[in-house]
């Protein structure tokens, strides 16, 4: 039962579901369409338009449902799992869908006409249309409703063909329609005028159906009121009859009634002052209840501020606890503090020292260095003091044997 039908810029499957529409129950519904273009639209207002890509295929189905919904093809069996185009209830459903999102949109001043996929939209100025235009179609997309790019206006502008008609917002003209839509709407008011015209006639006749029958029913009542009125004027005369034979009768009868009134009058008043004193009792009882329930709210509510003061003596000593325990981490840190200053100065005092020994030692070395340096010189002047005492001989003799 799958069948495809061409349109101009692409094919879209149609499934025959004959059998199923026949066991639907499907509701009568309106489209809102051109008709509302006149009453929503201004001279002057911005327009831009919307359509939906594959409406249907955006609206699932309940696994349950997916058996009626199902085809053969080359020998395998498929069931749509999305609204398929073919089902009598489909653009109820998927217009109500789309209502929910309009809704929405009227409720934020935004003026929208929705038909089944096709949305046109209403701005006043064109400084509120493009902020418009990004919210709905933020909207759209969070819905999970995908927009047909090729189709839909987003630009804003004042002349638009939605739905065959020519929108032209600036001159403020109805819209132009095509030859076949003009003809189609020509006949259309013929045929409402002549609903029009039959209806009207068929109320007059009803009327006239009715004001006869309002006469019939004038003259029946004005009969039975005649026919009332005989029979009151004969009950009367039967009733002052027997008033005149029972008058007798009831007087002897009221004497017996007034001793029975009396009778009860005394009963009665012995009854309400029972009752009368029943009242009180319950009236003391109900008075003890409340004081009791007074005495009871009272104590509650003397043990509810009881309750409050020990809380808040409670919070006050955790208070002064975590102030103890605060000072006392204070101290401990200041304690610390006072620890690392003394171990600072004792590595301060310590490096010092070990400078100072260190300073002790170069000079130590140095003055070794000193000494060595004149023990070596003292030892090279011994040397040469030794030299010249052995030379000296020498020389000294042969001074003598020169001058000898």
């Amino acid at each position: 039962p799958l069948n495809v039908v061409e349109q101009k810029d692409k094919c879209r499957m149609i499934l025959d579901l004959q059998k199923v529409n026949d066991a639907l129950i499907i509701p009568k519904f309106k489209y809102e369409g051109l008709n509302c273009v006149a009453d929503l639209a201004c001279q002057g207002d911005w327009m831009f338009s919307i359509d939906l890509k594959s409406g249907y295929h955006h609206v699932d189905i309940h696994p349950s449902c997916w058996t009626f919904l199902g085809f053969e093809f080359d020998g395998r069996t498929y069931a749509f799992r999305s609204l398929p185009f073919g089902l009598a209830t489909a653009p109820f459903v998927f217009t109500q869908l789309i209502k929910q999102l309009a809704r929405r949109w009227q409720e934020q001043g935004v003026r929208v006409i929705p038909y089944v996929d096709d949305i046109l939209f209403l701005c006043p100025t064109l400084a509120h249309a493009p902020a418009t235009c990004q919210r709905v179609v933020i909207d759209l997309k969070a819905a999970g409703l995908v927009l047909n790019s090729k189709k839909s206006k987003l630009i804003p502008t004042q002349h638009l063909r939605f739905l065959g008609v020519e929108l032209d917002t600036q001159a403020g003209r109805a819209p132009t329609r095509t030859k076949d839509m003009a003809q189609n709407h020509e006949a259309r008011q013929r045929s409402r005028e002549k609903t029009e015209k039959e209806r009207v006639r068929g109320s007059e006749k009803k009327r006239e159906r009715e004001k006869r029958e309002r006469e019939r029913e004038r003259e029946r009542e004005r009969e039975r009121e005649r026919r009332e009125r005989e029979e009151i004027e004969r009950e009367s005369e039967r009733a002052e009859k027997r008033e005149r034979e029972n008058m007798r009768g009831r007087e002897r009868e009221g004497e017996r009634e007034r001793e029975r009134e009396r009778e009860r009058g005394e009963r009665e008043r012995e009854r309400e002052k029972e009752r009368e004193r029943e009242e009180r009792e319950r009236e003391r009882e109900r008075e003890r209840e409340r004081g009791e329930k007074r005495g009871e709210r009272e104590r509650e509510r003397e043990r509810e501020r009881e309750r409050e003061r020990g809380e808040r003596e409670r919070e006050r000593e955790r208070e002064k606890e975590e102030g103890e325990r605060e000072r006392e981490r204070e101290r401990e840190r200041e304690r610390e503090r006072e620890r690392k200053e003394k171990r600072e100065k004792r590595r301060e005092r310590e490096r010092e020292e070990r400078e100072e020994r260190e300073r002790g030692r170069e000079k130590e070395k140095e003055s070794k260095c000193v000494c060595k340096r004149k023990m070596r010189r003292e030892e090279g002047v011994r040397r040469r003091g030794k030299k010249s005492t052995r030379r000296k001989p020498r020389t000294s003799g042969r001074t003598r044997g020169s001058t000898s």
